[in-house]
């Protein structure tokens, strides 16, 4: 890229500086990945989050396990209803869908920890 910042011969200093500007993007290292559970809502990323601190010493949390598990159930159970029916659990009508709020990420995320 750096061999083309000239017109007839004569280096144009705009275009030096942005073949400089784009050979740095280009080098540049690629942005670590985005955390997966950002696609969850507030109210299941608390959850997962407790979930998973608690699942770190299983024995001395085995009942808030159990707890947190039968709650993210629920709430699986939801992102499922809202895709595949179009309705929420109070039987309120909502948009039918996997790819709407990320749903199916959703459901997979607490699909994992749910089983």
């Amino acid at each position: 890229m750096l061999l083309y910042d000239h017109d007839n011969g004569v280096v144009i200093p705009d275009l030096l500086h942005r073949r400089e500007v784009e050979r740095a993007l280009f080098l540049a290292p690629k942005p670590p990945p985005p955390n997966p559970l950002d696609v969850l809502t507030r109210s299941e990323r608390q959850l997962v989050d407790e979930y998973d601190a608690d699942e770190r010493h299983p024995r001395l949390h085995a009942r808030e396990l159990a707890t947190l598990k039968a709650r993210m159930t629920v709430d699986r159970k939801a992102i499922w209803l809202a895709a595949e029916r179009g309705q929420l659990p109070d039987r309120k009508p909502t948009v039918k869908g996997w790819e709407v709020e990320h749903r199916a990420e959703r459901y997979r995320l607490l699909l994992a920890r749910t089983r």
